[in-house]
């Protein structure tokens, strides 16, 4: 987040990390990377543009994106 925060283009970064993660086989890693990614993201990035940039069918399998919908 330093990065982004320093970044003459910090939406091409997440991009570029969006697109690192989409590389990954299906599994854990990748929705818990996925799921960081956004939550760190939100400081910076509006919920559009993190959608946009992390698939949200990534998201939907993370367990911290299901606590969060039960608290709503």
């Amino acid at each position: 987040m330093a990065i982004l925060r320093r970044a003459a283009n910090p939406e091409a970064i997440l991009r570029q990390v969006a697109g690192e993660i989409q590389k990954l086989s299906g599994g854990q890693e990748r929705t818990n990377l996925a799921t960081y990614t956004y939550l760190l993201g939100g400081l910076r990035f509006n919920k559009e543009v993190l959608r946009q940039l992390l698939r949200e069918d990534v998201m939907r399998e993370s367990v911290t994106d299901q606590a969060l919908v039960e608290v709503k």
